[in-house]
This record gives structure tokens, sequence and C-alpha cells, in this order.
């Protein structure tokens, strides 16, 4: 509590000075978006694709040979489609392969609706999915995009053929990002999340890297690209403000009975190998890999291995499935 009259007139003076700071740092470093169609010439090249939904013309590709299995590839928090790119090149020669920008993300952008709870993307999966006549599937996420898939996997358990989940989210976390933290603060938060500088965008990707010589002029320029593209950082706001219950996870993972790999980056910092162990305890039928020298993203950082990781699981959960129909 402030005593004397000194401290008095400072403490009603702290606001003005906060808010003094707040707009000083929005004129240095306040960032526009950028257009999208700017983007698409930059990154919508084939075999990219657009389909309307809820809205929104969603960004997706659709690889490999038509009448194989199909693998889904969900990316996480402020990533797009291309984090895949490894994974795809590797898959597309033995299966189809279909990855997109989901709603608030990449080229796809924010949903009109301002929704971003496990449900709705698990009912925009389902309906995303049927307009391509996809009715099983392999369902692979990351991060965010493992919230997702294992939410998916609760509510449409029929449509899985097995489920991965690679550092996904799920848990509370001890030390939340610092980001995130600060979009949660009222009045500063709107001011705050259009301050992205480009060097913020690189020193986040070197916090989630373990391989930080992989974090090039070019992924920094997609990332920081893609973040800026009209309405996403807006959508960011709106998916951190959205309410989500964590406590609950083990109870609804429980009763996940697909086949499921959990494979996690040895060096993740941002959501430890100890929740890895939290999901193989919790989900009935898992597996656990972990891949070395890799931290958040190992489809990124070790694309041959973790691929390889997810091949074997998913052939070895096709021959049980073959033996136990014979």
């Amino acid at each position: 509590m402030c005593t004397g009259n000194w401290l008095q007139r400072a403490c009603k003076l702290l606001p003005f000075l906060v808010a003094c700071f707040v707009y000083n740092c929005s004129a240095l470093l306040y960032t526009p978006d950028i257009e999208t169609q700017t983007l698409l010439e930059k990154y919508a090249a084939s075999p990219s694709q657009f389909m309307e939904l809820d809205g929104m013309q969603v960004h997706y590709r659709d690889e490999g040979k038509l009448n194989m299995p199909v693998v889904v590839l969900l990316h996480g928090s402020a990533s797009s489609l291309h984090t895949w790119q490894g994974w795809a090149d590797l898959l597309q020669a033995d299966y189809r392969v279909v990855r997109l920008d989901l709603p608030g993300f990449g080229l796809t952008g924010p949903n009109n609706e301002h929704d971003y709870s496990a449900e709705y993307y698990s009912k925009f999966l389902q309906k995303f999915l049927s307009a391509l006549k996809i009715q099983k599937y392999h369902l692979v996420g990351n991060s965010l995009g493992g919230w997702i898939a294992w939410n998916h996997a609760v509510i449409h358990p029929q449509n899985l053929l097995t489920l991965t989940l690679i550092d996904s989210s799920g848990y509370p976390m001890l030390a939340p990002p610092y980001l995130f933290r600060m979009a949660r603060l009222p009045y500063l938060s709107e001011y705050i999340v259009h301050l992205t500088p480009r060097f913020l965008v690189r020193w986040s990707l070197f916090s989630v890297f373990y391989n930080t010589d992989l974090v090039d002029d070019s992924m920094v320029e997609r990332y920081y690209d893609l973040l800026l593209r009209t309405g996403n950082r807006d959508a960011f706001l709106d998916r951190i403000r959205t309410t989500v219950s964590l406590q609950d996870t083990p109870d609804k993972l429980a009763t996940i009975q697909t086949r499921t790999l959990v494979l996690w980056g040895e060096h993740d910092l941002l959501i430890p190998p100890s929740h890895a162990e939290r999901f193989r305890q919790d989900l009935p039928n898992s597996t656990l890999v972990m891949i070395q020298d890799a931290g958040h993203f190992p489809m990124e950082e070790q694309p041959g291995e973790s691929c390889s990781a997810f091949m074997s699981f998913i052939k070895d959960a096709d021959t049980e499935e073959n033996a136990g129909k014979n």
C-alpha cells in the first residue's frame, strides 16, 4: 500500500505510465496483418487446394494414392500444414495423405463463429473429411492438433484406424508459455497480440526446436507470414480465451480404445516428456516412442525417424486387425 504524499501521487500516475509504455511499444513494434491474396501466391502452390466450409476457404493438400489407407495430419498452434512436409514426402508412396490448415491458422484463417472448442474442431474435421468422402483414417496430431485428435477420437471412435499423438497438449502445464499468459490480460491483450516482430517469431522457434540450426530464415519467414495472415492473431486471442477444462483428461482418455501411438521429442521444453508418460498410462491401448535429438516438433526435426516409427506402428496395427478377422 502506498504511504506518503509522493508515493500516493506515484500510485495515481502508475496507470498513465503503463498506458504510455504500451502505446510506445505499439508504435515501435506494431506489425500489420498481411492480406491473404499476398500469401496465396507464396504458400498455395500445387498441390494446394481449397474447400468452402463453414464460411471459410479451407486450405488443404490431398496427396499420394487414392486407393490406399488414409493418413490425416493435424498441425499445432501457430503452425500450418507445411510442418508435415517431411512426413508427406515419405508417406505418399504408400498412403493417401491429407493435411490442412485448421481454422484459425495458416491460409484458412478464422472461423465466423469465433469458436475454437474441442467440439467445434471435431465437428469441423468430420465435415471436412466427409466432403472428401473419407470414412476411415489414421489420425495424427501434434501439440494442439493432438488435443483435437484425441478429443475427436472420443466423439468419433468408429472412424479411426489408429490415433497418433505427437507432443500433444491435454494436461495442465506448470508454466504456460509467456505469450499465452499475456494474451489473457484484460485490456492489454488486444495490443500485445499485434506486437509481433520477426525476432519474436525466431525466438519462439528457438525455444521449441532442439536443433536450432534448422531454424533458418525461410522457416522463420513462413511462420511469421502465416501468423500475420488477416484474422489469425485475433483468432489466437479467441482460442486462448476459450474455456478448456483439462482436469477430466484422464477420464476422457480412458474411453479411447483405438490403438494409439504416443510419439514425443525427448527434449521438448514446451510440453515435457513426463506428459508423454501420462498419456501412455491413461490411454488403454497405447505405445510410447521417444524421438532423440528432437524438441516439440519431431516431425520437422527428425522426419525420417519419427515417420518410420509411425509407419511401423500402423503396419503392426493393420496386421493385428487383419489377423483378428481371419
